[in-house]
């Protein structure tokens, strides 16, 4: 029977990640994240017949998030309650909250506006406020606050792009986080 020091072992992974949480963090969200994609683009193609891809999937912007709380989790309580303190920390000026809330709208309209003099007003189709009203929109608003929002920006901007910031200057920083992402 072999015995093994399980303290010993659960001390050095958490050693590990305290040296290198962006590296962690940046594995347990690819993991978590493509075991549902992976599968779940499968099946979209016709490869996959199971049905739990396309169910999970609907929810698994919050891989990300999941993985920054595992990572944060073994890293110490300090990464923990600095992760949940960065959630409801609001450190932006009040102008930006016109911008973001009116923005896509006014993007949408000068891509309308543009499109319908060269004969591609078929292919739009109008956004959710315009069609069925303001109030169906605010549902739609709130999930992707807490999916999108919540579960994606807590893992990349809560937990990655911090680390970077210790290395790399904004603009740096900000697009590796993008690359990133975006594999």
């Amino acid at each position: 029977m072999i015995i093994t020091n399980q303290g010993a072992e659960t001390r050095g992974l958490r050693r590990a990640v305290r040296r290198h949480p962006a590296r962690v963090f940046v594995l347990l969200a690819y993991v978590l994240t493509w075991s549902v994609w992976i599968p779940r683009a499968l099946v979209s193609q016709g490869v996959l017949t199971a049905r739990w891809p396309m169910i999970l999937g609907d929810y698994w912007a919050w891989g990300p998030a999941l993985a920054a709380v595992i990572t944060a989790a073994l890293a110490g309580r300090g990464a923990l309650r600095e992760l949940g303190g960065r959630l409801v920390r609001w450190r932006v000026r009040w102008w930006w909250y016109p911008l973001v809330l009116l923005g896509p709208g006014a993007y949408w309209w000068f891509i309308y506006l543009t499109a319908v003099p060269a004969g591609w007003s078929d292919h739009l189709r109008q956004p959710l406020p315009l069609t069925e009203g303001l109030a169906a929109a605010l549902p739609l608003l709130l999930v992707l606050c807490l999916t999108d929002g919540l579960g994606e920006e807590t893992g990349w901007r809560g937990l990655l792009l911090p680390r970077q910031l210790e290395h790399a200057g904004r603009l740096a920083a900000s697009c590796l986080v993008g690359v990133i992402w975006a594999l």
